[in-house]
């Protein structure tokens, strides 16, 4: 989950005892007690504590949060959120089900991504598309909400890659037509998103 533009703050250390963030120069650290990479931190006070490295023995997002301030995050040419979409259309021999797959960046790193198959039968590569965008388009909306709670609010609508057009102009059109009323009601939520401006579907060729 680190991507290449977070840097970890080398005078901070998390105190066991006291369950927070300390800085501590290296003269003040005793050296390693054992295989677990806790050191002992001397106070002016005469007394010790056990400290370790701040992304060491993380166990949970919610230690990430808590520890979240011994980390610093260098410019880079982009730190928004986006994220590609793509689909594999009836790649499943046995139930001709396709597969959906999305990748999300925070700056130069990926972070969430998933690969699955579809609950449903898409009767042509425009659906498995569309139904992929939806689902990513879900996951993109957690990821902002996520990211505000890290401060890291998004001020634009997240871009979403897509290279089908025709599933661009789906999500963009909200007259039903013929060749989308059998899609489910709940793949139509991606449309609610775009006019919310928290996602943006956007072409891009399938190359990239």
């Amino acid at each position: 989950m680190i991507a290449r533009d977070v840097v970890v703050n080398e005078q901070a250390f998390w105190n066991w005892e006291k369950q927070k963030v300390e800085l501590h120069s290296n003269d003040s650290l005793k050296g390693r007690r054992d295989a677990t990479s806790r050191l002992h931190v001397s106070y002016e006070d005469g007394s010790d504590s056990e400290v370790d490295y701040p992304i060491l023995k993380i166990r949970s997002l919610a230690e990430i949060y808590e520890r979240c301030n011994m980390v610093n995050m260098e410019p880079s040419n982009y730190q928004e959120l986006e994220g590609y979409v793509d689909s594999d259309w009836a790649g499943n021999a046995e139930d001709m089900k396709s597969t959906s797959g999305y990748l999300f960046f925070l700056g130069s790193g990926p972070f969430s991504w998933i690969s699955k198959k579809q609950e449903v039968v898409a009767q042509s590569t425009v659906e498995a598309e569309y139904i992929t965008a939806a689902a990513a388009s879900n996951q993109a909306i957690w990821l902002r909400r996520l990211l505000a709670d890290f401060g890291k609010d998004q001020s634009e609508a997240t871009f979403l890659w897509c290279d089908n057009k025709s599933a661009i102009a789906i999500a963009n059109n909200p007259v039903q037509h013929g060749r989308t009323k059998h899609i489910l009601v709940k793949f139509h939520a991606i449309r609610e998103a775009e006019r919310n401006h928290e996602m943006k579907l956007v072409h891009c060729k399938s190359e990239q």
